[in-house]
């Protein structure tokens, strides 16, 4: 249960939200002076930097999760890409950008654990390098005209319900689309079942079709609200813009302080109780028209409360079937080829590996039992040979290339606001790589526990199989 927590008693501990990337790309710079707060619940933080040919400024707004909100915030997210009350359309926004020397943008929501994320991100051109000195007060004008005018909501004009009624549509189909995707289905068959006590811990950003259906004029006005007046408020930058520039933005806006933090605790999605660490997930088997059939396997592990802890786990999904030169790939798809395609992933929030495949519909019982096999393998033969350093240099060479994205270096001042007892330094990253044993990496591993597997399997019968 998400509670609040008052600005006197903030516990600015260690708070677990999504790892994916603090080891890839969040790194505090040498001395760069941390964020601060304009007003309670409101952080700013302005980095500059000449090494990129853009500016860049996330504004990011964070709520604890319910799927109603999701389902409103991310058609709101919508509406903001195609225009404001003074920005009639689509067309008209992609004109705007296009005068700020094809300036970007995106806006969009992510789920977190137990909290929602409202992420609205843009670049554009560096001044200084097009001699033109309004660029960017014009572009964060821009971005807020976005995201603060849209009072029409509340007002229920006619053009605001004319969009609000096509972006519902198209948000349907694009969840229509998705649910198309087995790729994707085989992965909600798979959590759903995972959660079944608890079927809102299954959902993501998008919320789910009934809840998007149902939603209102009236409820996106709420979500705004939300959004603007409630929410813990970020606004960072990285390039040419200050510290001045991001407090005008906010003095322009007339932003107020609100509730000044929110204790994200042990922010991960336990798994429903009926799972069992003593029994092995079963495979449900799910029949579907098509060729191919897709295979989705969980295996859960201890949450990891400590950075060191996540890295470890980074270097062991690695060595299993995250890497070019993981067991699952070289063994399962190259060498006995009974995969199409196959690899793992880490869901921190979740607490566990999740394993894909695409296969032949006829294979799905053996590469379920040879993920398993692999695993034990693994286990039993890392120690041999030089397999682990050459995945470890394979990881910190990776780690060093995905430094250059400004979005990383831009979203990381965030991260270490909201972990602010880790140390993202590339250096401690790099420590903890070069300094793990196979033991170690082994006693990890050793702790995954398959709960759950699923598998879509492609053929004329459409029956689901028990």
């Amino acid at each position: 249960m998400v509670q609040p927590i008052s600005n006197q008693n903030k516990r600015r501990k260690t708070r677990v939200g999504s790892i994916q990337g603090l080891a890839r790309g969040f790194f505090p710079n040498e001395g760069e002076k941390a964020m601060q707060e304009w007003q309670a619940g409101i952080h700013y933080q302005a980095v500059a930097s000449t090494k990129y040919k853009t500016n860049q400024v996330i504004i990011k707004a964070i709520l604890p999760y319910q799927a109603e909100r999701a389902a409103a915030w991310s058609l709101l997210a919508r509406m903001m890409e195609d225009g404001s009350d003074r920005i009639p359309s689509k067309a008209a926004l992609e004109g705007i950008l296009a005068q700020l020397y094809g300036a970007s943008l995106s806006v969009g929501v992510q789920r977190k654990g137990h909290f929602l994320e409202f992420v609205m991100a843009s670049q554009s051109v560096r001044p200084s390098l097009v001699q033109m000195p309004d660029l960017v007060p014009a572009w964060l004008d821009l971005m807020g005209q976005l995201l603060f005018e849209q009072e029409s909501l509340a007002l229920a004009l006619p053009q605001a319900q004319a969009r609000f009624e096509r972006e519902q549509v198209f948000q349907l189909q694009r969840i229509k689309r998705m649910s198309d995707d087995k790729r994707r289905l085989v992965v909600q068959k798979l959590y759903q079942e995972l959660y079944r006590e608890t079927p809102d811990n299954a959902l993501a950003n998008l919320g789910d079709e009934a809840r998007v259906q149902a939603l209102t004029l009236a409820d996106l006005a709420k979500a705004h609200k939300e959004i603007c007046q409630e929410a813990q408020f970020y606004l960072v930058s990285n390039g040419d813009l200050t510290d001045s520039d991001l407090i005008k933005w906010l003095e322009s806006w007339s932003l107020k302080g609100r509730q000044a933090d929110w204790d994200y605790g042990d922010n991960y999605l336990a798994l429903d109780q009926r799972l069992s660490l003593d029994s092995v997930g079963q495979l449900i088997e799910e029949k579907v028209q098509g060729q191919q059939a897709n295979l989705a396997m969980a295996f859960a592990f201890p949450p990891a409360k400590s950075l060191k802890e996540r890295i470890i786990l980074q270097v062991a999904n690695g060595i299993f079937g995250y890497l070019p030169v993981s067991r699952l790939f070289t063994e399962i798809r190259e060498k006995q080829s009974l995969a199409y395609a196959i690899h793992s992933g880490l869901d921190f929030h979740r607490s566990f590996a999740l394993v894909r495949a695409g296969i032949s519909p006829d294979k799905v019982g053996h590469v379920y039992e040879e993920v398993q096999a692999q695993l034990a393998d693994l286990m039993a033969s890392l120690e041999e040979g030089d397999y682990l350093e050459e995945v470890k240099l394979t990881l910190l060479s990776a780690d060093v290339q995905s430094r250059d994205y400004q979005h990383l270096e831009t979203d990381k001042m965030i991260a270490q606001d909201l972990y602010p007892d880790f140390d993202l330094s590339t250096d401690y990253f790099e420590s903890v790589v070069r300094a793990l044993k196979a033991e170690e990496v082994i006693a990890c591993l050793g702790k995954w526990h398959l709960v759950g597997a699923y598998a879509l399997v492609g053929g004329k019968d459409e029956r689901t199989l028990s």
